[in-house]
């Protein structure tokens, strides 16, 4: 974007939400508060549009370079943590893995970014277990 459209892009904005946004403080440029807080937002805006535009019905994973958020338990990720990042490793190895810790209740840390969450594990319970395939993929016999 040449400086000149950035400036004008800059004046909507300005008007759009009558705030400065980026003021000159002592020769440098400074975000106002409210400037803060859209910067802030539109960083979930454009890693939800990334998302939103990469993502194909015909996925690969030996091709793909995807980050992928999970979020454990500290107890899951000692359980499953190795064996899935081994899997991860074998079938998708240009593909991220990024684990996110959840606490004991899904905080307000979690409501705005549980969008952003491709899933949570959990080890197996009585009531809940492993499809085959995953066992097999994580004894390494595949």
């Amino acid at each position: 974007m040449t400086q000149p459209a950035a400036s004008a892009a800059l004046a909507r904005l300005r008007r759009h939400f009558g705030d400065e946004l980026l003021v000159r403080d002592r020769g440098e440029y400074m975000l106002t508060a409210l400037g803060a807080q859209l910067a802030e937002q539109a960083d979930a805006v454009c890693t939800a549009s990334e998302r939103l535009f990469a993502a194909s019905a015909d996925f690969d994973p030996a091709t793909s370079e995807r980050e992928f958020t999970l979020v454990m338990a500290d107890y899951t990720i000692v359980v499953m943590g190795e064996a899935l990042s081994q899997v991860i490793a074998r079938a998708a190895p240009g593909a991220r893995l990024h684990i996110r810790l959840v606490r004991e209740s899904l905080s307000a840390e979690y409501a705005e970014g549980i969008r952003f969450i491709d899933g949570m594990v959990a080890p197996p319970t009585h009531g809940f277990s492993l499809p085959r395939w995953f066992a097999v993929r994580c004894s390494g016999l595949e």
